[in-house]
């Protein structure tokens, strides 16, 4: 732990959101999942994509429950077309 932020400057890279999305998505880990902690639109705005990449979501983030009903149908849909949870 001592080492672990000077560890993350030196070996580590900026993450842009899809960046982040297209990773996980290409080294299709068996039971990969994202939390989502936080109550950020800009970490909703990547759902979709997650979900298209087959990797469920878990979230007490409530922005794309009380967003737009668009959005929401959308983000189930995709979650059920690609057979994965979507839970919040």
């Amino acid at each position: 732990l001592d080492s672990a932020a000077s560890e993350l400057i030196s070996r580590g890279e900026p993450c842009e959101n899809l960046m982040f999305v297209d990773r996980i998505g290409a080294l299709r880990l068996p039971n990969s999942i994202v939390v989502d902690c936080t109550a950020s639109e800009e970490v909703v705005a990547q759902y979709e994509a997650i979900l298209n990449a087959s990797i469920p979501i878990v979230t007490p983030n409530k922005k794309a429950q009380s967003g737009e009903q668009e959005r929401f149908v959308r983000l189930k849909r995709t979650a059920r077309k690609r057979g994965v949870e979507f839970l919040y």
